[in-house]
């Protein structure tokens, strides 16, 4: 998309590893689906992750909703983009460069036994609490985009 915002800083001493992503925003009783991740630092996020091989933002999206909160959706339209640098936690020297898409979704059904991610829980938060706890604030800023379009 042209326009795209970039968040985070470029960190010249990692190596750079360039990644196309896709999340969604479910929305229940005023609640944002999320994930807490990891055992005892938590990191919040919103569903989603890296677009595979030959897979479409659709069904990447789909896919790691799916594994992360096994919840089964559908995306819907395109609310924003991002770049965003974050240092993968797995690997210290590496720094990411997200091309982040996300989209409205809504919910087709659950398949909890499709949920293989096992350091990944789903919460219900206020947006505006993911807002505050969520750790890339390039995602911060698409929420808040996504806010403003459907209030």
């Amino acid at each position: 998309m042209a326009g795209t915002l970039t968040f985070g800083e470029r960190n010249p001493d990692l190596d750079l590893v360039r990644r196309t992503t896709a999340h969604g925003f479910l929305l229940r009783d005023g609640r944002l689906a999320c994930v807490a991740i990891g055992f005892d630092d938590l990191i919040y996020d919103v569903p989603g992750g890296a677009v595979d091989g030959d897979e479409t933002h659709h069904q990447a999206l789909m896919r790691e909703f799916l594994e992360e909160t096994g919840l089964e959706v559908t995306p819907g339209r395109l609310v924003t983009d991002v770049r965003q640098y974050v240092v993968n936690r797995n690997n210290p020297r590496e720094q990411y460069v997200n091309h982040a898409h996300f989209f409205e979704v809504s919910l087709i059904g659950e398949l909890l036994e499709a949920k293989i991610e096992d350091d990944h829980e789903l919460i219900w938060l206020e947006p505006l609490e993911i807002i505050k706890r969520i750790r890339n604030d390039g995602y911060a800023w698409a929420i808040t985009k996504w806010l403003r379009s459907v209030t």
